[in-house]
């Protein structure tokens, strides 16, 4: 198995978790794709759970179904099918390029090829989005949102993935970070980290 687990079943988890607790999605989406996500991840191989970019999705709602035709009903099996995808998709951009997620509710439409269409929906889903000012409480109705600042007083904030499955959030960065305050930031980091023995 590869040292670079950001793209495992475990890593989604911990996804679905941190953006349900951060108010990112709303409680009851969260809770949707969890349910969903657990029930698919179950019936995954060991070997299939380490990289969910190579998961065949036509194949594995067909294998799903099969397992789950006699407790469930066809519109079910779709739902869970349905949210699965949403959850999985949104994972996937998140892990490629946490900096840049924004959460969005399309899905892709065919989920046989998830690495390479991953992309493509990430670049359609955020053209629109801009980033999430820093509320004590993020609602996704946007008639609940303050009326819009000006871009150069919006803030940034990164989720970002490091070693043991834990995720560091940085706050309160400018939109419009310059380079030169980015190595500067960078520093300060570099100087916090333990020596390696």
């Amino acid at each position: 198995m590869s040292s670079d687990n950001r793209f495992s079943s475990e890593e989604m988890l911990q996804f679905i978790n941190f953006i349900g607790d951060r108010g990112i999605v709303n409680e009851s989406k969260a809770k949707n794709w969890k349910g969903a996500t657990q029930q698919f991840l179950a019936i995954l191989a060991d070997e299939e759970k380490t990289d969910l970019r190579d998961l065949d999705l036509d194949h594995l709602f067909e294998r799903f179904g099969n397992i789950k035709r006699t407790s469930m009903s066809g519109s079910s099996i779709k739902i869970y099918g349905s949210r699965f995808k949403g959850a999985l998709n949104n994972f996937l951009s998140w892990a490629e390029d946490p900096a840049n997620y924004r959460h969005s509710g399309r899905t892709i439409t065919s989920g046989s090829d998830a690495k390479s269409k991953n992309s493509k929906s990430r670049s359609t889903k955020t053209t629109n989005k801009e980033p999430v000012p820093r509320t004590s409480c993020h609602k996704e109705n946007s008639e609940q949102q303050p009326s819009p600042q000006p871009v150069e007083n919006r803030v940034v904030v990164f989720p970002i993935p490091i070693s043991g499955g834990r995720i560091v959030t940085i706050n309160n960065l400018p939109h419009e970070l310059t380079k030169a305050d980015a190595e500067k930031i960078g520093s300060v980091i570099r100087a916090l980290a333990m020596p390696e023995s």
